[in-house]
């Protein structure tokens, strides 16, 4: 509403003046509005950890099995397990914990003085004290503290990029605007987070901490619920199945050894839930934490830091990535490619911002004289200066970086004395700067081609001055062409004008000289063209989303291999949910977007059961960003962007998305195979214990045996899981939807029935009833899933020298645990050679049986639908 009102009314509301509050007052008013800071409520980390993983069935399932095992007395098993979780626990509060500290760093500092007036006397305070009524003044480089109305300003220009996605500098003035006017449009009001680019201003605080804009968008963030990942959803449905499994044959048993007359009913009870034990996989939690840990110190050795650990594996499934052009597949840093001047087109060489390269003509070097007043006009057009800290940095406008590069390059780096700027505005479209000549005073003046062509009367060739009219055609044809190709393009000119006091802007833009054109360009980072290409090829629909002009995101899509067609932002408020998705199939570009265009789409393609990957950097991409599955930030994004993003790129490259893609695919391959191994493993267990105990009347295995095998060795076996490589073709597969189906289950009762029957052979031929080669055979077998799957699946686990310190640290746990003073809880015993040798057998017949029943056919518990049918829609 404050943009409506006249500054007298604003005065008069907030009861306030043009000499601010009093000190008594401003006291009064911090108890009632107390900071001004934006208050997020967080809970403490271990609370989020812990309301996170109470939401995870499979937890609660462990929770089941502790209780269980107290209730038929294997206490020494219930600690077991117990620890197992609440170790769980605490390495995913470690990890969580990690990533809180580094992304902490990234954050800005958020305390910082300000000029405020006081009771007609300026003072500097800190921002966190400003209340409602403070009268502020702000210059350029300074960060607006709160939601401010304009009460006066001079060639005042903000940077609002980070609140409405518009990277333009934004002319603000003290005026009164219509009530529906647009938050991007409201001139008269500076809000909180922003930057002041030129200029100065004074103005009244109208709002602060939370009651900003930019305090209410932090609100919005926060009541975005908690994204479940696709691996959750599916372990959740899971743990239900096992729990189901779990319950049945606990009553199947109770009524089968009844039935057999060999143990009481109490017994009998006993019996079948230690069975029940045997089936849930208690070391899964653990293998997922730390392939998981493993999987996130990949992705940040590639350039990213993922917030969640479980976030690692819904990456890899994310099929279509929403992404930002400037920073993210380019370099955001202009280049000076190219100018036309003196009716001849020069070449420029050289990177980004560092004043290192040449300028040449038909290949050839050139004699820099011959360009010097061409040059002298562009070093001496702008209003922003290059400094070296740790690298070459800007203060002011990136175009205009470009532009004292390239007179770096050419070897002019002294400056004019300036005298006056008339200030870039969105109707002329130029900016004209009068600068001191020895004795003479010169405007140089640089806008949009046609907006200086308008004010051109003249144009210097060979050092002479022509009349414009004739080349008028071909400068807009040399323009035209080079924004197809997605260049940016710039016109300067000059006029001499007197020494005057005063200088009319009529006067100075009138009848100058038309000098020539500069040709930029924001370069395509050198590794985000092999990463679109592979989004491509892995069925993953890239969409370039950008406030940038049609055309130059079409140049740059059209480099990448990305769909050329656009649709512009005005055309999608226009359109239905249903019309911009069915657009979206063959239209991979958004020009001209906002953050509500952003936040529109993602909820659009999530309804339509995507996963979604969005970039952003701003304060309005937050909603966005937390909507998205995958919401992705900028390493000099705002706070609050970083705050609703799952994952932040260090080097803000595109290609970091694909690499952390590329790992949340291995490691849902890799899940998904040790899924595979570790149920059939107990359901070998309980197969075994079924048979020995109806025909041997000796169940052989107790709880910790059990324990042993479910916690020790596939635990270890984590290791593997987290290491091991894939294959191309699974890299450039996407992950199935559903990881458990008819084929899935009857796969692992499978193995399972063929393990049981193999460890009750095994059993038969040792003439022993020895725990300890039982535990060795399903050790062994384990790792002969490992390679039985390799050679199907394509996951290089042997490929990996942690696959044998894996054998060789399961093998060692088995023999620690065989002897003295461990033994005597274990009750394990090491058997003899020939023991020994039959497991072994026993191990490698289970692996030739595999072969056989699949040779040449593709594993059934492995098979899904490819990449480019499941949910994937046709490019």
């Amino acid at each position: 509403m404050w943009h409506a009102l006249s500054v007298e009314k604003i005065f008069e509301m907030l009861n306030s003046s043009a000499e601010g509050l009093s000190k008594e007052e401003v006291k009064r008013r911090q108890k009632i509005y107390g900071k001004n800071r934006i208050v997020i409520k967080r809970k403490s980390l271990f609370l989020q950890v812990l309301e996170h993983q109470l939401k995870n069935y499979f937890l609660w399932l462990l929770i089941f099995a502790v209780l269980l095992s107290f209730y038929i007395g294997e206490i020494k098993e219930a600690i077991l397990i117990a620890f197992v979780i609440f170790a769980y626990l605490f390495l995913d509060f470690l990890q969580q914990y990690r990533s809180d500290k580094i992304i902490s760093l990234l954050k800005k500092e958020t305390e910082y003085d300000v000029i405020v007036r006081r009771e007609g006397i300026e003072d500097i305070v800190k921002a966190s004290e400003l209340v409602p009524g403070d009268i502020v003044i702000l210059k350029q480089g300074n960060k607006v503290p709160a939601d401010i109305r304009i009460i006066q300003a001079r060639n005042l220009q903000v940077d609002e990029s980070s609140l409405t996605g518009e990277s333009k500098p934004v002319i603000k003035e003290n005026t009164v605007l219509p009530e529906d006017t647009p938050l991007a449009e409201r001139k008269n009001m500076l809000f909180m987070g922003t930057y002041i680019l030129k200029g100065y201003c004074e103005g009244i605080v109208v709002a602060t901490g939370n009651s900003t804009v930019l305090g209410k968008i932090y609100k919005k963030v926060e009541e975005i619920e908690e994204k479940q990942t696709p691996l959750e959803i599916e372990l959740n449905k899971f743990s239900k199945f096992v729990t189901i499994i779990t319950s049945v044959i606990i009553l199947i048993t109770f009524f089968f050894v009844l039935t057999l007359g060999y143990l009481t009913i109490y017994d009998a009870i006993l019996f079948a839930i230690a069975l029940g034990v045997a089936v849930i996989p208690e070391g899964l939690p653990a293998v997922l934490t730390v392939v998981y840990t493993i999987g996130l110190h990949k992705i940040y050795k590639k350039g990213a830091i993922v917030k969640r650990l479980d976030t690692v594996e819904t990456l890899g499934s994310v099929d279509t990535i929403f992404t930002d052009k400037t920073g993210t597949l380019t370099m955001n840093k202009f280049t000076v490619r190219k100018f036309w001047y003196n009716d001849k087109i020069y070449e420029v060489t050289g990177e980004g911002y560092e004043p290192t390269g040449s300028i040449f003509f038909k290949d050839n070097p050139i004699n820099l004289s011959e360009i010097d007043i061409f040059i002298e006009a562009c070093l001496n057009s702008v209003d922003t200066e290059i400094v070296y800290e740790n690298g070459w940095k800007i203060i002011g406008d990136p175009l205009e970086a470009a532009l004292i590069i390239l007179a770096y390059k050419a070897g002019l780096k002294r400056k004019l004395e300036k005298i006056y700027v008339f200030d870039f505005d969105q109707v002329r479209k130029r900016m004209s700067i009068i600068n001191k000549k020895g004795d003479k005073y010169i405007a140089y003046i640089k806008g949009a081609p046609e907006k200086i062509l308008e004010i051109s009367k003249y144009i210097l060739i060979n050092g002479e001055l022509e009349n414009i009219e004739k080349y008028k055609k071909k400068i807009i044809d040399i323009c035209e062409n080079f924004a197809k190709e997605g260049y940016r393009v710039l016109a300067i000119g000059y006029k001499e004008v007197g020494e005057n006091k005063i200088y009319d802007l009529d006067e100075v833009e009138k009848d100058i000289v038309f000098l020539g054109i500069v040709v930029m360009e924001d370069p395509i980072r050198q590794d985000v063209i092999e990463a679109v290409d592979f989004a491509n090829k892995a069925g993953i629909d890239v969409v370039i989303i950008t406030g940038d002009h049609p055309e130059t995101a079409k140049a740059v899509a059209k480099k990448l291999g990305i769909e050329t067609e656009y649709i512009l932002s005005s055309d999608i408020k226009k359109m239905s949910d249903e019309k911009i998705y069915e657009a979206l199939k063959t239209v991979k570009i958004i020009a001209r977007a906002d953050p509500e265009d952003k936040h529109r789409v993602v909820r659009i393609f999530k309804e339509k059961d995507h996963y979604v990957a969005m970039t952003g950097d701003g304060i309005n991409d937050s909603v966005a960003l937390r909507e998205a599955d995958i919401g992705i930030s900028l390493a000099d994004a705002t706070d609050i962007a970083k705050e609703a993003a799952d994952m932040i790129m260090l080097n803000n490259s595109f290609s970091s998305i694909i690499e952390a893609i590329k790992e949340g695919r291995r490691i849902f391959y890799s899940l998904k195979v040790f899924l595979i191994i570790a149920l059939s493993i107990n359901i070998g267990l309980l197969t075994g214990i079924l048979l020995f105990f109806t025909f041997l009347k000796d169940v052989i295995l107790k709880a910790i045996h059990i324990l042993i095998i479910n916690l020790a060795i596939e635990g270890v076996n984590a290791i593997i899981v987290g290491s091991g490589s894939v294959s191309e073709k699974l890299l450039y597969t996407k992950p199935p939807r559903k990881i458990v189906n008819k084929k899935f289950v009857l796969g692992i009762i499978r193995n399972g029935i063929i393990l049981g029957i193999l460890a009750y052979i095994l059993i038969i031929l040792s003439n022993s009833k020895s725990p300890f080669i039982l535990i060795l055979f399903f050790a062994a077998t384990q790792y002969i899933l490992f390679i039985y799957y390799q050679i199907k699946f394509g996951i290089k686990f042997t490929d990996s020298k942690y696959f044998y310190l894996g054998v060789l640290i399961s093998l060692l746990i088995i023999l620690t645990l065989s002897v003295p003073p461990l033994n005597q809880y274990t009750e394990l015993s090491i058997s003899d050679i020939r023991d020994i040798l039959l497991v072994l057998i026993s191990s490698f017949a289970f692996l030739i049986i595999k072969l056989a029943l699949y040779k040449g056919q593709p594993v059934p518990e492995l098979h899904h639908t490819s990449a480019n049918s499941d949910h994937h829609h046709n490019k």
